[in-house]
């Protein structure tokens, strides 16, 4: 399990995923401590060392894993999102995650608001059912409409993921609200 929170930026050193089903990474925090058999996030990615030193790591990667991430495209010197599996005990700053990786989505839109960065990611529906179905997805769809710039009726720049969600299975849905809202001063 991760926590989701970046712990270190790391670099490509070899990627022999294709021939040998190994990507060596440069790295030093998050191989102070770590043996043979730990996992590692990579992009986010769970992957299970097989060597490690003071400099980095080797990671195996499997045919499925390189084709559902960006682990197959990567070359020497491109950086990488690193963060060492949490231990039973520690405490948890960001989210629980597994690290598996289902599908690789689609950057639709960005834009900055303040210190703020959204970001839409688009994915097929057939990955958005996957998803619900493997149980692994968790989305707080709450307050979208206090984001949106296009607004009532259809809220159309913030609705598609909570629209596909919803879509792919609804009997997974729990509607609540967020009452009182902090931009509304009557009720609805």
């Amino acid at each position: 399990m991760f926590s989701g929170i970046v712990e270190e930026l790391g670099e490509v050193a070899e990627n022999a995923i294709e021939s040998r089903g190994r990507l060596r990474v440069s790295a030093r925090a998050v191989v102070r401590d770590v043996a043979v058999g730990d996992s590692i996030a990579v992009n986010g990615c769970c992957l299970t060392v097989v060597a490690a030193d003071g400099h980095g790591f080797t990671a195996d990667v499997m045919p499925e894993t390189a084709r559902r991430t960006n682990l197959g495209i990567l070359e020497p010197g491109d950086p990488v999102n690193l963060e060492a599996a949490l231990a039973y005990g520690d405490r948890v700053g960001g989210h629980m995650v597994t690290g598996h990786v289902d599908a690789v989505g689609t950057v639709c839109e960005t834009r900055d608001e303040a210190n703020a960065r959204w970001t839409g990611i688009a994915a097929p529906p057939a990955v958005i059912r996957r998803l619900v179905d493997k149980g692994r997805t968790w989305v707080k769809l709450s307050v979208t409409y206090d984001s949106s710039v296009i607004g009532p009726p259809t809220y159309a720049d913030v609705n598609r993921v909570g629209a596909s969600f919803v879509q792919a299975a609804p009997e997974r849905m729990l509607w609540g609200s967020n009452w009182p809202h902090p931009t509304e001063t009557d009720k609805p």
